[in-house]
């Protein structure tokens, strides 16, 4: 055999090494993301750390190395409509990731952050959650709910939009024409004021 064609083989058999690899490298990356998904969890600081997170049923388990200073949080919340996939792991090139799901969160808050729309207001903040559980804050909010559904149910009663509006329209109609009228009345007064010579 010629060394060109021993070159031929090996760089043949080098390629189908590498290929075999990256297909084993695919392979343990979609068992490990099977029952996690990849998370990304913004500190109060702006610096953000990524983790595959375990999924248990609705909730994901707080990540291992969460940040000093954050709530102590044992999970966090998972939303369809917030979720969204991505390529894993962020750190190798691209062919040899796959497509996970993922999940964007700010530390110690328990709503996922929906990277199409931006932060919203959470649902359930640390705070809350911890006022939730104090009684007078809780009675405080019932009574609010109360205020609340009785305004509701005042607003509900107002007649259509489209009524209010035309009364507006005739209100406005009938001062208009009264103040024709009035200035039709005035300078009638006027000219019989000068024919009587007054």
């Amino acid at each position: 055999m010629s060394t060109l064609a021993m070159i031929g083989i090996l760089l043949g058999a080098a390629v189908i090494l590498g290929f075999i690899s990256v297909l084993q490298l695919q392979h343990k990356f979609k068992k490990a993301v099977v029952g996690h998904i990849f998370c990304t969890f913004i500190t109060s600081s702006g610096s953000r750390y990524d983790e595959l997170c375990k999924v248990s049923g609705n909730v994901v388990e707080a990540p291992s190395k969460a940040m000093s200073g954050a709530p102590k949080i044992k999970s966090y919340f998972i939303r369809e409509d917030r979720r969204f996939d991505c390529l894993y792991p962020p750190s190798f090139p691209k062919f040899f990731q796959i497509s996970a799901p993922s999940a964007l969160y700010y530390e110690g808050d328990r709503e996922p952050i929906d990277p199409r729309k931006g932060h919203e207001s959470p649902i359930g903040t640390p705070e809350l959650w911890y006022n939730i559980q104090n009684e007078k804050f809780s009675s405080l909010m019932l009574r609010f709910g109360d205020e609340f559904q009785k305004l509701a149910d005042i607003l509900v009663k107002m007649p259509n939009l489209r009524v209010l509006y035309v009364l507006m329209g005739a209100a406005i109609l009938v001062a208009v024409v009264s103040l024709v009228i009035l200035m039709q009345v005035s300078e009638l007064l006027a000219t019989l004021a000068s024919l009587w010579g007054m």
